[in-house]
C-alpha cells in the first residue's frame, strides 16, 4: 500500500490496529469524538484507552496463533 499511497493523503478506518500502526499521524476516536491524535508510538505513552485497545488486540492475537499450533 506504501507504494500506492506515495505523494497523497490516505484516510483509513480501521478496528484493527497493526492496519494503522506505521502511519504519520492516527485519530483516537470514543463516541464519534477525536479523543487523541499522534503516532502510534506517542499515542501508546499519552492515550491510555490507545494502548490498552493495543494490549487487548495483541493478546487476542498471540491466543488465536497459540489456537492454530495446539
Amino acid at each position: 500500500m506504501e507504494h500506492l499511497a506515495c505523494d497523497k493523503t490516505v484516510l483509513i478506518v480501521a478496528h484493527r490496529l497493526h492496519t494503522v500502526r506505521h502511519a504519520e499521524q492516527i485519530f483516537y476516536m470514543n463516541d464519534g469524538r477525536i479523543e487523541q491524535h499522534g503516532s502510534h508510538e506517542a499515542l501508546l505513552k499519552t492515550c491510555p484507552d490507545y494502548a490498552a485497545l493495543v494490549q487487548q488486540q495483541m493478546l487476542q492475537d498471540r491466543t488465536k496463533q497459540q489456537e492454530k499450533t495446539a
